[in-house]
């Protein structure tokens, strides 16, 4: 059926370029805020993860209690 009718691969691959290049605008905002952009730190190198790990073998992430609001 592609082969009878050209305009429908013209369609079809202007929507498969379409369809990439809307993906690729889409994602590259979430990505560039994410992964490529420093963190906003002073020093970023210096951040830490501190975690703990229990007998059976598993770990936890520890980090201080978060303060309730009005207590």
């Amino acid at each position: 059926m592609l082969k009878k009718t050209p305009g429908l691969r013209r369609l079809a691959a202007i929507r498969a370029l379409a369809l990439g290049i809307g993906a690729n605008t889409a994602i590259f905002p979430c990505l560039n805020g994410v992964i490529l952009r420093p963190l906003e730190y002073p020093k970023p190198w210096q951040l830490m993860k501190i975690a703990t790990t229990f007998g059976s073998g598993t770990s936890s992430a520890v980090s201080a209690p978060v303060p309730r609001v009005g207590a």
